[in-house]
């Protein structure tokens, strides 16, 4: 069963998932942490796996005195936590029966600045459910409702506005598209973020100013992303500090060309680039060498996009990450 104290976009699907889901009383403290502890003993609950390192606390403090194992995924890096927040992150590590980590990238970034157990820390990958990929896009419809010719090259890449994520890079790497006379179109599928309004607000400034307006979309977050993804020529990506990057995997298993700077973490998802076309971050000049060649030569770009699409199919799973998960449950429980 899931258990939640705020909301969120996905509420709905969570909702709609036919689960058991309840959200917890959250008038104070005291109060989450009483009605959480009658949940799990009702529920006779054995394993809590909590999602934020505040979670886990409570989760911890709901559990004493029972025999029910907490369990932490770490879904970030600790790059932007003030020193309260690292406070709570280092008490939740203390706390956490086992701590997942969704890269080995991360996983030892954490072991070396929090002195980790070793035999705490696991490795578990984020996945993809296959599923809402199968159908693809029944129809061109971006290009149309975009009026884009036939020869214009459709790019796009997926994520919000934040810190996370390198937009800049991409802005600076289609104005090198428009100088070299590239007929293109990109389309930023994203939001912009209440609490960092500025790196939105920079890239859309950008592009006014170097005359890219009319090349580009700021579509603002999507509901569409299984039937997006496909109409794309290929998507481009630049990450600060991603963990993981499951909008990338979700790319490369759509089947089109993806081109991904080498972030350690994306050296490591990608095995090497065997999946991706990696260049250095923050060059837009080398993503543009790269992408030049993926021009002179996009039907070998292309083949080689479904094979690594069956590759990332094969590798981050559903079935396989839920099997792992309750491998890790038993062994705790053990």
């Amino acid at each position: 069963m899931v258990l939640h104290r705020k909301t969120g976009a996905m509420k709905d699907d969570f909702y709609g998932s036919g689960i058991s889901i309840k959200p917890l009383k959250s008038n104070n403290l005291l109060i989450t942490i009483l009605h959480l502890r009658k949940v799990i003993q009702k529920e006779k609950a054995t394993v809590v796996h909590a999602q934020q390192p505040i979670d886990l606390i409570y989760a911890f403090l709901a559990t004493i005195g029972l025999k029910t194992k907490v369990v932490m995924t770490m879904h970030g890096f600790d790059f932007e936590y003030t020193s309260q927040d690292k406070k709570i992150l280092d008490r939740s590590f203390k706390m956490a029966d086992r701590i997942l980590f969704v890269s080995e990238y991360q996983a030892a970034y954490f072991k070396k600045t929090y002195g980790l157990n070793e035999s705490k820390v696991k490795v578990h990958y984020n996945a993809l459910s296959l599923e809402k990929f199968e159908s693809g896009a029944s129809e061109a419809y971006i290009r149309k409702d975009l009026k884009l010719k036939d020869n214009v090259i459709l790019l796009g890449t997926v994520g919000n506005f934040v810190p996370v994520r390198d937009h800049m890079t991409i802005c600076r790497f289609l104005k090198l598209l428009r100088d070299n006379h590239i007929s293109f179109h990109f389309v930023f599928a994203g939001s912009r973020s209440d609490k960092y309004p500025e790196l939105y607000d920079n890239c859309v400034e950008f592009c006014r100013a170097n005359k890219l307006t009319d090349y580009v979309t700021f579509s603002g977050s999507r509901n569409d992303i299984p039937a997006f993804l496909p109409q794309l020529d290929a998507f481009i990506y630049a990450t600060n500090h991603d963990t993981f990057g499951i909008a990338v995997i979700e790319a490369i298993a759509t089947g089109i060309p993806v081109f991904v700077n080498n972030w350690p973490v994306m050296e490591e998802v990608t095995e090497n680039g065997k999946m991706a076309t990696l260049y250095p971050s923050g060059d837009e000049t080398a993503l543009m060498n790269l992408f030049q060649k993926f021009l002179n030569n996009r039907s070998i770009y292309n083949k080689k996009a479904i094979d690594s699409a069956q590759m990332v199919k094969s590798k981050y799973k559903i079935d396989t990450h839920v099997k792992n998960l309750k491998e890790i449950y038993s062994q705790i429980l053990k």
